[in-house]
């Protein structure tokens, strides 16, 4: 499976790899420059991508990521410019409508470039553009996207399709508009000082063993890693695209965010989905360990403040709560759902619903639609049982990954001052 996730990226960077010592010529997208991109070395080799740690040749690489010769990053390389220009992607759900807010009351924000589809409104700090990133230059006019590239400093990439049912070549339009952000940057006149931020997810680290501790802020290319959803492996053969174009980009693996305003949740995440089979199987399942997840508007005050830091952030943080919740005090305890759903082990609780997936009618599917999302389930179910069967109870519930927060504390007081969820959050869920 690794290895259909390496040969994929590579795939992407053959096609899309910008190759130019000075960053200023694009390799056609038919892969018209591909021979001459392999022998210039510009692509990274199989070793390279299945490195734990990323050494970017000081000969071959542009040096305006603030790395040293060896590869490794130097904090405080690239300088924050104000008044900031920002160009933000990704208008549709929570977290991109809480970015948008906080960043037209920033007083360190000029101007916010924000790419939508449709375009939506108009504001005198806001100039809302329907772009489209997976095509060239953005799909702009010329003087528009010259406009832009000119003018920013900031950019926060945060469009990505959200389905966990898709394998990993149903996001290569998403990894192709993240490799044309790239060139935006490096066509910059001040590129050198153009920070970027890509909005990654934990999904990249799905397959991490939580033996090893948890999961570093540091850029990982283990392929392993990311095996599993599409959705994760699109966002690691992103990360290698970006780590070695050049330009400063900070990777942010953000964990799961705790539904939005008010209580509501999009009708397609993945806990909405369990607790609708949940009521339907008539069960919720139990699960050792806790959660680290966030709010929304916290999300975005922590990207927010990482993108305008004094000092150059590291290339990848993680944003996951560092204070985390029992499942059983966020699950178990709402006594509003124990009136008509009984509580079982979450292995019990997959068996049952695997045997509901076996010729499941229309209305199955529509009652469960946790069917539609098997494999995902038993990733959970059997992360649980290794939890239990190896006493790490104050580990992520259902095995997901456990991440380190030490550094993105130190960048983002959000961060270091964020408290678990609760009751509070439980029962606005249900009341919602």
């Amino acid at each position: 499976m690794d290895s259909m996730i390496r040969d994929f990226a590579l795939q992407i960077l053959r096609r899309l790899q910008q190759r130019s010592p000075k960053g200023a010529q694009t390799t056609t997208a038919n892969g018209a420059d591909e021979d001459k991109n392999m022998e210039d070395g510009q692509l990274p080799s199989e070793e390279l991508i299945q490195a734990e740690e990323i050494d970017l040749p000081a000969d071959k690489s542009p040096n305006i990521f603030g790395l040293r010769p060896n590869g490794h990053f130097r904090p405080g390389s690239s300088q924050l410019i104000e008044p900031a220009v920002v160009l933000r992607t990704g208008a549709t759900g929570g977290l991109g409508s809480f970015l948008l807010s906080e960043l037209l009351k920033s007083p360190v924000v000029q101007r916010v470039y924000a790419f939508n589809r449709p375009s939506l409104l108009e504001l005198n700090k806001l100039v809302d553009i329907e772009a489209d990133a997976s095509q060239q230059k953005c799909g702009l006019s010329p003087a528009r996207y010259e406009e832009i590239r000119n003018s920013v400093t900031v950019i926060i990439h945060n469009a990505w399709r959200l389905d966990f049912n898709l394998a990993i070549s149903s996001f290569e339009e998403n990894i192709r508009g993240s490799r044309t952000l790239v060139d935006l940057a490096l066509g910059s006149p001040q590129k050198q000082n153009v920070r970027s931020l890509f909005t990654s997810s934990i999904g990249s680290a799905q397959a991490w063993d939580n033996l090893k501790g948890p999961f570093p802020e540091e850029v990982r290319l283990d392929p392993s890693l990311a095996v599993g959803a599409g959705y994760g492996e699109g966002k690691y053969a992103t990360k290698q695209i970006i780590v070695k174009s050049g330009i400063h980009v900070t990777s942010l693996r953000i964990g799961q965010i705790a539904g939005g305003h008010g209580g509501s949740w999009v009708t397609t995440d993945w806990f909405l989905i369990l607790v609708k089979s949940s009521i339907a199987l008539g069960m919720l399942p139990e699960a050792a360990g806790g959660v680290s997840w966030l709010h929304e508007e916290e999300v975005a005050s922590a990207i927010l403040e990482t993108a305008f830091a004094k000092e150059a952030p590291p290339p990848t943080l993680n944003i996951v709560n560092p204070r985390s919740a029992p499942w059983a005090e966020i699950i178990a305890e709402r006594r509003s759902w124990t009136a008509t759903t009984s509580f079982q082990s979450f292995p019990y609780w997959f068996a049952l619903l695997e045997s509901k997936a076996e010729n499941a009618t229309e209305d199955d599917l529509a009652n469960i639609p946790a069917i539609k999302l098997l494999e995902f389930f038993r990733a959970l179910a059997r992360g649980d049982e290794a939890i239990r069967s190896m006493g790490t109870e104050s580990t992520e519930a259902g095995g997901m990954a456990n991440l380190s927060t030490a550094k993105v504390q130190a960048v983002s007081p959000t961060m270091a001052n964020m408290r678990a969820i609760g009751e509070v959050e439980a029962d606005a869920w249900v009341g919602y």
